[in-house]
């Protein structure tokens, strides 16, 4: 979703895709698991993404009221961090008695 409709997508996949067959080779080299056991992670974690692009839609819908109160609560939570910094370097700066 960070990178959607622009042309550095392509290449964040890229990198990502190269990262992960990496660390499946270097899991096989290392003995960590047996070749077959990365080919079922990779069919496993294949499916599991065709299944979520699927239903993408059907999820942003369902949760379209959770995002919206998270932005007011992000909102209210960013206030508060500032005012307990503000007030934690008053109390170690000694201008707050």
């Amino acid at each position: 979703m960070l990178f959607r409709g622009t042309p550095g997508r392509l290449v964040v996949s890229t990198i990502l895709a190269i990262e992960a067959a990496l660390v499946c080779l270097s899991r096989i080299y290392v003995g960590g698991h047996y070749p077959l056991d990365v080919i079922g992670g990779i069919l496993l974690g294949v499916g599991v993404s065709l299944i979520f692009v699927g239903v993408e839609k059907d999820i942003e819908f369902l949760f379209m009221p959770l995002k919206k109160l998270l932005k007011v609560l992000g909102s209210v939570t960013l206030l508060c961090y500032v005012i307990s910094f503000i007030y934690t370097t008053w109390i170690k700066l000694d201008i707050v008695a």
